[in-house]
């Protein structure tokens, strides 16, 4: 995905966020998320199929820049 055609810091316009639990983990012993994925409207639109067949416990494979 790469967000250039977006505003990545205009978090009106995303719609979808998928929390992700990092293996091995970020903190230990704590539940909840380590990172949360942020999509926007259009990215949304490009990335449906793959997004909508996502289930609890499958496991990702992703490319991050910090911004």
């Amino acid at each position: 995905m790469n967000l250039n055609e977006d505003d990545p810091l205009s978090m009106r316009y995303h719609s979808v966020q998928i929390m992700v639990k990092m293996e091995p983990e970020d903190h230990k012993g704590e539940h909840g998320p380590d990172i949360g994925l942020s999509f926007s409207e259009m990215n949304l639109e490009r990335n449906s199929e793959e997004i909508e067949n996502l289930k609890i416990g499958d496991k990702i494979k992703f490319n991050a820049t910090l911004i």
